[in-house]
């Protein structure tokens, strides 16, 4: 099945009509679902037998939060939010089986998803106490669904079990996820339940006794080297959601920033008047002014980089803010580290902006200039207007002489060590470039795009 999955991965990442699409999406997302009824009969399979062990190590409370950000795209086709809350006095690091805690909250914050139609799904990280070394965590996910009826609320916990016949013919799965999560904390001496009123939703709490860990790894980058910490700054954060504010506040100011709210982009604009911040976290969708427009009245503020909040992930929204000037965008949910890196890597640009930069004489691709000392590009002999960030790539790919370059050098050489591994905004920037430098149907430049290896810029004719 991973071989199948693989495949329909690669074929989407090729030239398909829509009719074709559709047919490949389809066996995509068949094939996940088919894969996860049979990891779950396997891993029911070796609990009962006994033959399932925990594999127990130190891991950043991150590595089991990160990866709920694949549930984004399920929660964003039912026009639904999630937000995930990790409350300030919760150790980050801890020893235990960071593999199996994250499966117990895919299965928790997945069916969440599955079973709310309108509203939202929220996890709470949350501490309850600490004793003989232990603390003792509590994960929490509350949704907007369908609720349970009290005669059933320890019959889910079985396997294949759900609300009732029906609820599995609308909305399918195995009925196996929470009696795996249920197995999978005992296995841990913790505890599972559930608190839900039909028709108002549902809210699961999984308690689970763990030892305080040192954070692997922390302090240093993806090359071993030692990270700066940033230095408190000025933050404005623009949402008109008072969750979002509260959770980007709590995360900002327990790093020891000062934080500044709006509740859309006339609000962001007026506290932008009066001076004295350092960088902005825009909301996309707002009431009133949205951050779109907020983002074109912000180039009169052209030495404070801007970051934008998305909950979509639409290229759309993506491409219009990074052409508006945007820093860099960030989709909720979203964890304290990749909120740090993102305004690190925006402040370090900013600092550095109006310095003319050092390098390679200019190059010329076909009727393409690009001029790294000024910072300015030409095609066919007008000027082409890039946001920073754009430049950079380009000119990262143009001065490499035609030759592929790494996914990971681009974010390394582009973005800064800290974006490891977040390779989204590259792909992005990439096929905003292209349709930028592709307006003239002689194209006599290309960037030539390989998902996952990498990129080079070459004449048409090379």
């Amino acid at each position: 099945m991973n071989a199948v999955i693989g495949v329909t991965e690669i074929l989407l990442q090729t030239e398909l009509s829509d009719e074709q699409r559709n047919y490949v999406d389809i066996i995509r997302s068949s094939g996940d679902t088919l894969l996860d009824v049979i990891n779950d009969i396997l891993d029911l399979s070796r609990i009962e037998a006994g033959k399932l062990d925990l594999d127990l190590a130190p891991f950043a409370l991150d590595e089991v939060l990160a990866p709920l950000r694949a549930l984004e795209f399920k929660a964003r086709q039912k026009a639904l939010t999630l937000t995930v809350q990790v409350e300030p006095d919760v150790p980050s690091a801890f020893h235990g089986d960071a593999v199996r805690i994250r499966q117990i909250l895919i299965n928790l914050v997945g069916n969440a998803i599955k079973f709310t139609q309108e509203g939202g799904v929220t996890l709470r990280v949350s501490r309850t106490r600490v004793k003989d070394g232990l603390t003792t965590v509590r994960f929490s996910v509350k949704d907007t669904g369908i609720g349970i009826r009290p005669e059933r609320r320890l019959a889910i916990f079985e396997s294949f079990s759900q609300e009732d016949g029906s609820t599995t013919r609308r909305f399918g799965g195995s009925g196996l996820g929470l009696t795996i999560s249920r197995n999978l904390t005992a296995m841990m001496n913790g505890q599972i339940w559930v608190e839900s009123e039909v028709g108002a939703g549902s809210e699961f709490h999984v308690e689970l006794p763990l030892p305080a860990s040192p954070v692997p790894g922390a302090g240093r980058a993806a090359d071993g080297s030692e990270v700066a910490s940033t230095a408190a700054r000025t933050v404005l954060v623009a949402d008109d959601n008072p969750v979002n504010q509260l959770v980007a506040c709590k995360m900002l100011e327990k790093e020891g920033h000062r934080v500044l709210t709006a509740a859309d982009g006339k609000e962001a604009l007026d506290a932008m008047a009066k001076g004295g911040m350092d960088v902005v976290l825009m909301d996309i969708q707002m009431p009133g002014m949205d951050g779109l427009e907020a983002l074109r009245l912000f180039r009169d503020h052209p030495g404070v980089p801007v970051v934008f909040l998305t909950a979509r992930r639409r290229e759309l929204d993506e491409v219009l803010g990074l052409e508006l000037g945007a820093e860099d965008y960030i989709t909720k949910p979203f964890d304290l580290d990749v909120l740090l890196a993102r305004i690190k890597t925006a402040l370090r640009r900013s600092d550095r902006a109006g310095l003319p930069a050092p390098g390679p004489t200019p190059l010329t691709v076909g009727d393409l200039e690009i001029d790294p000392a000024a910072r300015t590009v030409t095609l066919s002999g007008e000027p082409v207007e890039l946001p920073p960030r754009a430049f950079d790539l380009l000119s990262a790919l143009a001065f490499q002489a035609g030759q592929v370059i790494s996914v990971d050098d681009l974010l390394t050489r582009v973005w800064g060590p800290e974006y490891a591994g977040e390779s989204q905004v590259v792909y992005v920037h990439i096929r905003w470039l292209r349709e930028k430098l592709e307006t003239d149907p002689n194209r006599p430049r290309r960037i030539v795009t390989v998902r996952g290896v990498g990129y080079k810029l070459v004449p048409q004719d090379a």
